[in-house]
């Protein structure tokens, strides 16, 4: 017996199937989540505070950026106090990509709201609620 193209296809198919089936109440939560994020979007409350939280990454940046290069200026600098300026740039590279990631929710969770009532429309699953 060979295994054909198209048998492999239906197999795929059926699998991703079941997944989303048994991810259903996950992807309910998630496209619920979609229209809040779009009202939220684009007012002006809302970009008032991406203006703030682009602010504090910028600062982040440009603290990052001091640290680096006050790095490269004492290349003899002592291991104690190297330690503690790698330690540094951990912190802020960390607050530089938190912050990135609180900038782009809103639309990270508009695309996933989409994604999910697509994959709830394809398996049926949108008509059974």
């Amino acid at each position: 017996m060979s295994f054909e193209h198209e048998d492999f296809d239906v197999m795929i198919q059926r699998r991703s199937y079941r997944e989303a089936r048994h991810r259903e109440p996950e992807l309910r939560q998630i496209a619920q989540a979609e229209p809040a994020m779009a009202s939220l979007t684009g007012q002006k409350d809302w970009d008032g505070f991406l203006s703030l939280i682009q602010a504090r990454i910028e600062e982040a940046q440009m603290e990052l950026q001091n640290l680096e290069q006050r790095d490269l200026d004492d290349p003899r600098m002592e291991n104690e106090v190297l330690v503690t300026s790698k330690t540094r740039r951990l912190v802020v590279k960390s607050r530089i990509a938190t912050l990135e990631e609180i900038r782009d929710l809103p639309k990270k969770l508009l695309e996933e709201g989409r994604a999910a009532k697509k994959q709830l429309t394809e398996t049926g699953a949108d008509a059974a609620a």
